[in-house]
């Protein structure tokens, strides 16, 4: 059973094909067929990565294609605690967790939902689509090439269809993980807590005479976990203060910080300084793709009202692209 609690995460996703055509221009003859085909399979060793049973669906006249990135794979043991000792213990155990996304297909934004221990990343999902890109890139090519020109008569050469259509190219970016400090701060209408865990360092000083000090007290006291733990969720904590710390800990680099608090409309809002990328958590999300495709949709439309995320303004025939795709596979 899926997790009751999770977080949803935000991309943007670009697709590229040379200078001249990017997703929606591409999208029935190339970018559906890398989502829908069935027989497409991405292996890493003992790992599958797999679209399962996408669909093309319309909320609130929001075209986009909803579905779950399985990563199938074989979970190894070589050593197990019985008895209270350590004694070698093989066995595998065959595991496929799943990652929820739905992508709107008017701004590129990918809403993703990691729901099981193990489950696909962003990361694993621009793998995985960029590899099946290519696949129905090059069939796209070569069924091209089959065809006669209308004017000349004569069967374009493939080399001719690369510069026509180049090869794809893609880039999902987390929203938020390139943003300042002062900006994802500035997300917060109350800042409920921050927690800066000591690192271990090479020949690295730190430079802040307190965590300096901190330090030298870790090693007298032989701690193996030392942090500082700031916390007011009454009244939350100073803005601008919290924003000079974490600046000077992210200089140092020797620091795994944490700030968690609530945005401006009531919801928890998390960071972290391995990329600050905001984390929104949602619970109980349905089991129907259609219902739970919804809901991300609606929560996604809350965080860009209240400014949580902002989505830049898009082509106008953007959606009218994509409806037309929608009502011509549909129909």
């Amino acid at each position: 059973m899926p997790k009751t609690s999770t977080e949803i995460e935000i991309g943007n996703l670009v697709i590229k094909f040379g200078d001249a055509y990017n997703l929606l221009d591409l999208l029935s003859e190339v970018v559906m067929p890398a989502f829908f085909d069935a027989t497409l399979i991405r292996t890493h060793s003992e790992t599958s990565y797999l679209f399962y049973k996408p669909e093309l669906l319309e909320v609130e006249g929001e075209p986009l294609i909803a579905g779950r990135l399985v990563k199938d794979t074989v979970l190894e043991r070589e050593q197990l605690l019985k008895d209270g000792e350590l004694r070698e213990a093989s066995g595998t155990l065959p595991s496929s967790p799943s990652s929820l996304f739905v992508l709107l297909l008017g701004c590129h934004r990918l809403l993703f939902v990691r729901q099981h221990r193990g489950s696909p990343t962003l990361d694993n999902f621009r793998t995985t689509l960029s590899r099946f890109l290519k696949k129905c890139h090059r069939a796209f090519l070569e069924s091209k090439a089959k065809q006669n020109d209308p004017e000349s008569g004569e069967k374009p050469k493939m080399r001719e269809l690369v510069r026509m259509f180049p090869y794809p190219h893609v880039d999902l970016t987390p929203l938020g993980s390139h943003e300042s400090i002062q900006t994802f701060i500035q997300k917060f209408k109350r800042i409920d807590t921050v927690t800066a865990k000591l690192l271990e360092t090479n020949s690295e000083i730190d430079n802040d005479g307190m965590f300096k000090s901190l330090r030298a007290s870790q090693k007298r006291m032989r701690s193996v976990r030392t942090s500082l733990h700031y916390e007011n969720k009454k009244q939350g904590l100073n803005p601008s203060e919290t924003e000079k710390q974490l600046i000077a800990l992210s200089k140092q680099g020797n620091h795994d910080m944490r700030v968690t608090g609530v945005d401006s409309s009531g919801e928890k809002l998390e960071g972290n300084n391995d990329s600050f990328k905001v984390k929104i958590p949602i619970a109980d999300l349905p089991e129907d793709l259609s219902e739970a495709a919804a809901v991300l949709h609606e929560r996604f439309l809350g965080l860009k009202k209240n400014k949580i995320i902002t989505v830049p303004d898009s082509d106008p025939t953007a959606l009218q692209k994509a409806r037309a795709v929608r009502r011509k596979i549909t129909s």
